[in-house]
């Protein structure tokens, strides 16, 4: 199984699922997981609904749902930022500071500290990007339910909120 090295105890742990377990569950973190779950778990929901829609009404109905793909890739954009920022927290995917569990400390502080700056970094340009999209999509409507296009461009800056947040409390944990 793969481990990341615990930077606090300086002992290794598991990551991903197992990660989660082990973690302290007070405070605003688990208010934040909640929420970062249930908008994947409706997104997912949403997605398979669509779909079972619009395969009835094709073939069954012959009548065919034209807002089936713009609903679909809708919730598909939600709930995949938002299931990336679930995993951002719960170490549910390879980080930049897995190849420092050999070197010294020093190294080792140095290293997260770069890499902490570099994912700072590619967060503040995604929410730039996003923010800008989103000015530009605001009063671009979609082409069959008429709804914002801008509202798809939320989602990233949601994201960004929370994989910031997250980010912001495990480089706290890190450093205590």
């Amino acid at each position: 199984a793969s481990r990341a090295f615990c930077r606090a105890s300086r002992e290794p742990r598991p990551i991903g699922a197992m990660a989660e377990q082990t973690r302290s569950h007070g405070g605003l973190w688990p208010a934040i997981r909640l929420v970062e779950r249930s908008v994947v778990a409706m997104g997912i929901v949403a997605i398979v609904s669509c779909i079972l829609w619009g395969v009835a009404t094709r073939y069954v109905l012959h009548t065919p749902s034209p807002w089936i793909s713009e609903v679909a890739a809708i919730a598909f954009c939600w709930s995949s930022l938002f299931g990336g920022a679930l995993l951002y927290d719960t170490n549910g995917h390879p980080r930049m500071y897995e190849p420092t569990a050999i070197a010294s400390a020093a190294l080792r502080r140095l290293t997260l500290a770069a890499g902490g700056l570099v994912e700072a970094a590619v967060l503040a340009l995604l929410a730039w990007y996003s923010l800008k999209q989103t000015y530009i999509n605001l009063h671009n409507p979609t082409s069959i339910l008429r709804l914002s296009v801008g509202g798809v461009y939320y989602a990233p800056l949601a994201w960004f909120a929370l994989s910031s947040l997250a980010r912001l409390a495990s480089g706290a944990r890190q450093w205590i």
